[in-house]
């Protein structure tokens, strides 16, 4: 009966102990960051930085292709938001390049970081040849032929010779110039070395047409591009129309043809004296106007190190832009640019953290916080997302979702 008791009371003790521990520890926060193989290229180095409210670094660590690494820190608050810093250097004996993406008001989550993923072609199966007989096709700035695979093409006098990748294949013809609408023919189940003879009158003309109200720009213009799964999930984006307007304007038109595509993808981008903005769609129908973000923002201290300014307006987020660059390409560039994206408020202010002894002493005399200058403030909004929480989602946690809106607008104020 007394070791029953004596074990019994030791339960207790242990336990009184392990809720003490529990009391006084603090929380454990927990980032976790993965890579994809071509996250960091040749001659790049990469590093993950975690700041807490007061701009001490947490945790940090250098990235690699392929990788998964935990950063855990403590966290007097379970609550606490964070900054997340991916600092990225280039140098190849020519060129120094030291980029710093930072972005404020984050919680601790697992992100996806990843490089572009490089598309391999398949296998060449063969050529098909187009032949124009009345030399129509000479008679266009722009000449847009192509099949599933963009195969590399080769002109010999009216002769167009095409790599063919795909048996059966898709071949889409596209002729227009500056500003005018466009003659257009798809021709379908191509087949594996099948020849063409194309003909003036073989070809349509676009019947769909949309003029654009726009700022009063220096410079405008508007790509569409066809948004179509064909097959085997292989979409080719076919160049349906696309204009570039250097003087002033404030209207631009597009093209495109009626019933032919289920999805289609524009950008439109508008280029003034004091900003710029973009509107990008994906979808079966495009807008019939020209939307814009209502937003302003009024600077009153331009310093990295002390930021502040007033905004007036709504968008997901906005982002911060300063730069400290030499631009030589003879002798080597040396370009130190610095990004802050961050949640809109009326009142915004930032202050950037000091940097790490490893990263100033690249080049302590470039890679200098008090050199850079601010460019710009860029703000978006897409149709899918309602504020930066959303953006950091699509971005980082959720990147397969990044693509997936149909409108996205975008505005540049110039600093």
């Amino acid at each position: 009966m007394k070791l029953i008791t004596n074990c019994l009371l030791l339960i207790l003790a242990l336990s009184l102990i392990s809720c003490k521990d529990d009391i006084t520890n603090p929380d454990i926060s927990t980032f976790k960051f993965v890579t994809n193989e071509n996250f960091i290229l040749e001659n790049e180095r990469k590093w993950v930085l975690i700041y807490n409210s007061n701009n001490i670094v947490v945790a940090e660590d250098e990235l690699e292709n392929d990788i998964e690494i935990e950063l855990e820190f403590n966290s007097d608050n379970s609550n606490s938001l964070y900054t997340v810093q991916i600092v990225s250097t280039l140098f190849d004996g020519k060129d120094e390049v030291c980029d710093i993406y930072t972005y404020t008001n984050v919680e601790p989550n697992i992100w996806k970081l990843s490089g572009d993923t490089k598309s391999v072609r398949p296998t060449r199966l063969g050529v098909n040849k187009l032949e124009f007989n009345d030399g129509s096709h000479d008679n266009f700035h722009f000449r847009h032929i192509q099949n599933l695979g963009n195969g590399n093409k080769n002109y010999s006098t009216n002769k167009i010779y095409m790599d063919q990748y795909y048996n059966p294949d898709i071949l889409w013809i596209c002729l227009h110039d500056d500003g005018e609408r466009p003659y257009y023919k798809l021709i379908e189940d191509v087949s594996l070395n099948e020849n063409f003879t194309i003909s003036s009158s073989d070809l349509t003309q676009m019947e769909c047409v949309i003029d654009y109200q726009i700022p009063q720009s220096r410079y405008s213009s508007i790509y569409i591009n066809s948004d179509q799964t064909y097959g085997d999930d292989i979409k080719p984006n076919f160049r349906i129309y696309r204009d570039d307007q250097y003087e002033s304007s404030r209207t631009i038109t597009g093209y495109y043809p009626d019933n032919l595509f289920s999805h289609y993808r524009m950008h439109l981008f508008v280029y003034t004296d004091s900003y710029s903005e973009v509107m990008e769609f994906c979808g079966s129908s495009l807008p019939t106007v020209f939307h814009q973000i209502e937003i302003e923002e009024v600077v009153n201290n331009r310093s990295i190190q002390n930021f502040n300014s007033t905004i007036t307006g709504e968008a997901d987020f906005v982002k911060h832009f300063w730069e400290n660059s030499n631009y030589d390409f003879i002798n080597g560039n040396k370009i130190f640019r610095y990004y802050v994206f961050s949640p809109i408020t009326g009142d915004y202010s930032f202050s950037a953290p000091s940097l790490p002894d490893f990263i100033t002493e690249l080049n302590p005399d470039f890679i200098d916080l008090k050199k850079l200058a601010l460019k710009l403030s860029a703000y978006s909004k897409v149709d899918n997302s309602s504020n930066y929480s959303d953006y950091i989602n699509r971005e980082f946690i959720n990147p397969e979702q990044k693509q997936n809106f149909s409108l996205k607008i975008t505005k540049e104020l110039f600093q």
